[in-house]
């Protein structure tokens, strides 16, 4: 890892930050002790208009509610750089990021998170989740892959299912 400081912020190259993120991010860190923080996202155009959908993420994630769904969206990520050397994103055949927040909360007691819409997250067609079907089976193999196995990586797929409908209504 190239960075030296004490902090990473993670960002995919079509997506953008509201003024305010880092600075907002900084202070939560500082209060809670926390190791993570991400934020809310809106959803924007693949021409980067808003479509109006906000995505909220709680302010205390625990492992027990990540592993229902995804919360953390790996572009609104700030995170201590020791931390990510520890568990850096491998796997890229599957939810490499959402493995990586499984893996860290098995260490760490919960992350943070900052439910304003900071971050604007751009809707393509090529992005990796947009197909749906593909992305549920390399989430179910993400599951596997954390050491949840195959049964309980399947009864987890139902709670994957169900706030993903929600997510997206």
């Amino acid at each position: 890892m190239l960075s030296e400081g004490e902090y990473i912020a993670l960002l995919d190259s079509d997506d953008y930050w509201g003024e305010g993120k880092l600075k907002a991010q900084l202070k939560k860190l500082t209060e809670t002790g926390a190791v993570l923080c991400n934020t809310g996202r809106e959803f924007i155009t693949a021409e980067g208009e808003p479509t109006g959908h906000v995505v909220n993420t709680p302010e205390k994630i625990t492992l027990k509610l990540l592993e229902k769904t995804n919360y953390i969206n790996c572009s609104s990520v700030l995170v201590r750089r020791d931390v990510m050397l520890r568990y850096p994103m491998e796997r890229s055949d599957l939810h490499e990021d959402y493995l990586t927040w499984l893996k860290l909360l098995g260490e760490y007691d919960f992350v943070v998170g900052i439910d304003e819409p900071y971050l604007k997250y751009r809707l393509s067609e090529s992005g990796k989740s947009r197909n749906k079907l593909k992305s549920a089976v390399m989430q179910y193999r993400t599951y596997v892959c954390a050491g949840y196995g195959r049964l309980r990586s399947a009864r987890m797929m139902i709670a994957y299912t169900i706030n993903g409908i929600r997510k997206y209504m």
